[in-house]
């Protein structure tokens, strides 16, 4: 378990370079891959734009654990959380609040055992 992330250990995180939150506009935080949707555009740093294109693609740690965006692709979590979420609404919160990692190469597939997500520990070495 992660401090920055909950399901996502501190040593696999992997921010963006030169980047700006999509969400707040900060550029001066670690910035990270989120393929999501703005769900509350009132307190973007530009309300205007997030209101008119609400898709983001980068975003900062506290944007991402907000609560105001949630992720782009739901498919794959649709088929994963009813069968296998011991909390249903509780699994559809945290999957809001995962960054993109190495292991999303073909959509979402984070593992979940005993009703709840796992955690990313990293990418093997030889994927690097």
């Amino acid at each position: 378990m992660g401090t920055v992330f909950k399901h996502v250990d501190d040593k696999a995180l992997r921010s963006l370079e030169g980047s700006q939150c999509h969400y707040c506009e900060r550029s001066d935080v670690p910035v990270y891959s989120y393929f999501g949707v703005i769900v509350n555009p009132t307190s973007a740093a530009n309300v205007e734009l997030a209101t008119e294109e609400p898709e983001v693609d980068e975003l900062c740690a506290e944007c991402i654990n907000s609560g105001k965006i949630e992720r782009r692709d739901r498919f794959a979590a649709e088929q994963i959380i009813p069968r296998f979420a011991k909390e249903s609404e509780q699994a559809w919160e945290e999957v809001h609040r995962l960054p993109e990692v190495p292991l999303f190469l073909q959509g979402f597939d984070w593992p979940m055992c005993c009703g709840i997500w796992t955690d990313f520990t990293g990418s093997p070495p030889d994927s690097r």
